[in-house]
């Protein structure tokens, strides 16, 4: 499938839309109805110069539906695999980019790579091809330098799945840590071990299982 390119803006209408909210963070758009609000009516005006939309008929915006479609898919799914950076402490709070795949139907998955500008590449793909962006993201992650492995402020990569029998792994350079997670609580190390590479691509596809 083609890459789509929308931002977060757009999404936002696009959720709306599809009677659905966009179920992760957004790096330019903060969770209150009134912001999310405005920001639809921005997409919504984004939308209808890129010729996504039609705001021609009164009291009706009529939207690309193949794109509602796949939106719809993302606001809908049970099913996710979401890579992210963020603090130990602050395993449920992404900063910047984030890369999501989410369950469309059996094999199928719609991806997201999202910027930390608030840019959406969206496309879908097998499991494999979710897994591979993941993976991608991951090594650039670990190039860049942001993981640090020091104290419970230090950045990592986040690697979660919807299933809860599945765990979260946080990804510092020097270390891997398994962390068992209950929202509200700090997370709890029950694993870790030394780290001189990033997360493969072979353990993020034990997340699609």
């Amino acid at each position: 499938m083609t890459q789509v390119l929308v931002t977060d803006d757009e999404v936002v209408a696009l959720a709306a839309k599809a009677d659905g909210a966009w179920p992760v963070p957004l790096p330019t758009v903060e969770r209150q109805p009134d912001v999310l609000r405005v920001s639809g009516m921005r997409g919504i005006r984004s939308l209808a110069v890129r010729g996504l939309a039609d705001t021609g008929t009164p009291g009706a915006v009529l939207y690309d539906e193949g794109l509602v479609d796949l939106v719809s898919s993302i606001t809908r799914a049970e099913d996710r695999v979401l890579a992210f950076v963020a603090r130990r402490d602050g395993i449920f709070q992404p900063r910047g980019a984030l890369v999501g795949a989410f369950r469309a139907s059996g094999e199928s998955w719609i991806i997201d790579s999202m910027t930390g500008n608030g840019v959406h590449a969206i496309w879908g793909g097998p499991a494999s091809e979710a897994a591979e962006a993941i993976a991608r993201f991951a090594q650039a992650v670990w190039e860049s330098g942001v993981s640090s492995p020091e104290g419970s402020e230090a950045l990592g990569l986040v690697v979660a799945s919807s299933d809860d029998s599945k765990p979260v792994r946080f990804v510092a350079k020097g270390q891997v840590s398994d962390l068992s997670v209950v929202p509200g609580e700090p997370p709890m190390v029950f694993e870790a071990g030394d780290r001189e590479e990033p997360l493969s691509q072979e353990e993020v596809a034990e997340l699609f299982g």
